[in-house]
């Protein structure tokens, strides 16, 4: 879909997506319907779409026996949030505490793993960081947050350790070289600090935000530096991606604001409603799977992105 890699989806890749790698036509989806599905999608008008906008959207989709536990990494380590939909958060950490569910401290002991230190766990946290900084604006203050939701893969209020490390490796793009799935592990031991199988928003809020003071100096100058040209690199290439959108005719007409007057003058409602919009989640998911069928489903829709 994001023609120019901006990261950042436009109207007229969406319908080009719609059209010609859906093959879907008028009949099948009207322009209106795409212009209806765009303003929903597009819930800040800022005539583009973020990864973690359309990592939101499908996630509305609904979880199906074929594609559960699907694209899951080290999934021998824990079982599946899925199985737990529909349980308060103290009934989760109730049941996993009683059955013994999560087993991810037990696999890196076998594995003879050292658990990371405070100095290793800063390291880490600014390498999420610099990450993160690609995917949301740069500097907001609840960017961690924004990352924490997109992680939460089934809107429990809890992340599983498959869900951190899916996170690790597909929104933010860590690879195994820089952090191995048993070095994920031992990190996913420290942070969820009372052993309860799930972390919590306040437990990733706080390595996110992690500063050792008694390691300041150099190296956390050089972090600090690192992050700033990290920020500057992204700040370039969002500027960069907006003045060629504008010189291909990507972005000009097609404005959100301009959409959604014409619908309106069109007579047609906006989509609002939980149910439409998750009616329209899985008729997307069912198009990507169309299109990718022996792709995973937490793989194909950031494919066609």
């Amino acid at each position: 879909v994001d023609n120019d890699a901006s990261g950042l989806i436009t109207y007229d890749e969406l319908r080009q997506v719609i059209r010609r790698k859906f093959k879907l036509n008028e009949k099948a989806f009207s322009e209106q319907q795409i212009k209806r599905m765009w303003v929903m999608l597009d819930a800040d008008s800022s005539d583009t779409i973020a990864q973690v906008e359309m990592s939101r959207f499908m996630k509305m989709a609904d979880k199906d026996e074929a594609s559960k536990g699907r694209g899951r990494g080290m999934a021998h380590m824990g079982r599946s949030s899925m199985e737990l939909v529909g349980t308060s958060a103290n009934e989760i950490k109730s049941k996993t505490r009683a059955t013994g569910i999560t087993d991810v401290r037990a696999e890196v002991e076998k594995a003879g793993q050292a658990l990371p230190d405070a100095k290793e766990v800063q390291r880490i946290s600014a390498l999420f960081r610099l990450r993160l900084d690609k995917l949301v604006p740069p500097g907001s203050a609840q960017s961690w947050w924004a990352l924490y939701k997109d992680l939460d893969e089934d809107q429990s209020g809890l992340i599983t350790f498959d869900e951190f490390l899916i996170g690790a490796r597909e929104r933010l793009r860590i690879r195994p070289g820089e952090l191995s799935d048993i070095q994920a592990a031992a990190l996913w031991c420290v942070l969820d600090a009372d052993n309860s199988g799930y972390m919590e928003s306040g437990e990733f809020h706080t390595f996110m935000g992690r500063v050792d003071d008694t390691h300041a100096g150099k190296d956390e100058a050089r972090r600090k530096l690192l992050e700033q040209k990290a920020i500057q690199a992204r700040q370039l290439r969002e500027g960069l991606s907006a003045r060629e959108l504008e010189l291909e005719g990507f972005v000009g007409e097609y404005k959100t604001d301009m959409i959604k007057e014409d619908l309106k003058k069109a007579g047609v409602a906006l989509i609002e409603d939980d149910a439409e919009k998750k009616k329209i989640a899985n008729q997307f998911k069912a198009w990507v799977r169309a299109y990718m069928p022996d792709r995973q489903d937490d793989i194909a829709w950031l494919l066609v992105f």
